[in-house]
């Protein structure tokens, strides 16, 4: 019986460490092009991923960026937590064409939510001045190979 216990406890903590170190798994990478310029991002694939974005980071380097997935269009919030650099925020609709952009965004506007007019399906997060410096405009297209 001892045994039995000692197994089903030993089985119990194997798949909770399996899960933990699932939501911290590496974010897988790709590609986003607007304009003819590449960016570099990380996808964010897990609900920890989702909710940490770049926060705690010192930089973000030039040409690159993190893109959150959704699994549905919506009024996807940001906020600038634990950010220790302004950025771009580029909402993207579900047909791969920019719908919002909130640029120059600061750490100081925490706990400002900083939302799309209309629904979004993916998020980009650049270096802030990114989007003026590309002429990034609501409508443009984005290819990806997300």
């Amino acid at each position: 019986m001892a045994k039995k216990v000692a197994v089903s406890v030993f089985l119990t903590v194997a798949v909770l460490l399996m899960g933990a170190a699932s939501l911290r798994k590496v974010p897988r990478e790709g590609e986003v092009t607007i304009k003819g310029e590449t960016l570099k991002v990380e996808v964010a694939q897990t609900p920890y991923q989702m909710e940490r974005g770049l926060s705690g980071r010192s930089s973000l380097p030039q040409g690159r960026g993190i893109v959150f997935v959704f699994s549905v269009p919506g009024f996807y919030g940001f906020w600038m937590k634990e950010m220790n650099f302004p950025i771009d925020i580029i909402w993207i609709g579900p047909d791969f064409k920019v719908v919002g952009i909130s640029g120059g965004v600061s750490p100081s506007t925490y706990p400002k939510v900083f939302t799309p007019e209309v629904p979004a399906q993916y998020v980009l997060e650049v270096a802030a001045g990114w989007s003026k410096k590309n002429k990034i405009s609501v409508g443009d297209v984005v290819q990806s190979d997300l």
